[in-house]
């Protein structure tokens, strides 16, 4: 499955807004379900967000990291420059 920043970008936002909760079956408009556990469980694993990564992912909230990674996104910076 190909990187979907726009995507991890949404997740991120979404997680931001949240409270500090377990979420299952996370749903983002105009994306297929399977895209979106793809990417939650990908910004699980890069330290993002503060879950499980899975075939069934569950994330709670975003990480220390994943707050200065949105930042950098709302101020224009693109994810490849972030991690690069």
């Amino acid at each position: 499955m190909k990187l979907d920043t726009d995507l991890v970008y949404r997740i991120l936002k979404k997680a931001e807004k949240k409270p500090d909760e377990k979420e299952e079956h996370i749903l983002i408009e105009g994306y297929d379900p399977e895209d979106v556990n793809y990417h939650v469980r990908l910004c699980c694993e890069a330290g993002l967000i503060h879950g499980t990564p899975g075939p069934r992912s569950v994330f709670e909230s975003l990480t220390w990291q994943g707050h200065m990674v949105l930042n950098k996104l709302r101020a224009g910076v693109k994810l490849y420059d972030i991690f690069s």
